[in-house]
């Protein structure tokens, strides 16, 4: 194969994929598209439900099981004396104690 059909090819590709890519904003504004892609997100949750049957990969909760507020997990800023000293210090003077079963 020459080098300018390969060019060619590659380019019709690029530009192809180009114009579905930017076609993406307009197709998910569309009524019509979303209730494809709702479709397809439902058949997708039902099968993978019916093949897990017990064994769900994630604990999932009704709308009236969850909490109107967020629990933080390990992100919300600590506010103790001793962080706030590491702090000021830039962390220098952490120490990581390791205890137990190490060598």
């Amino acid at each position: 194969m020459s080098g300018d059909g390969f060019s060619r090819r590659r380019a019709l590709i690029i530009g192809a994929t180009g114009l579905l890519v930017s076609g993406c904003d307009a197709v998910g504004r569309s009524p019509n598209a979303r209730r494809l892609l709702r479709v397809g997100e439902a058949l997708s949750m039902n099968t993978q439900r019916a093949l897990l049957i017990n064994n769900a990969m994630a604990r999932e909760f009704r709308p009236d099981q969850m909490s109107p507020t967020f629990r933080v997990n390990g992100s919300s800023e600590a506010t103790s004396d001793e962080y706030q000293r590491l702090r000021e210090n830039d962390f220098r003077d952490y120490r990581l104690h390791i205890t137990g079963l190490v060598r």
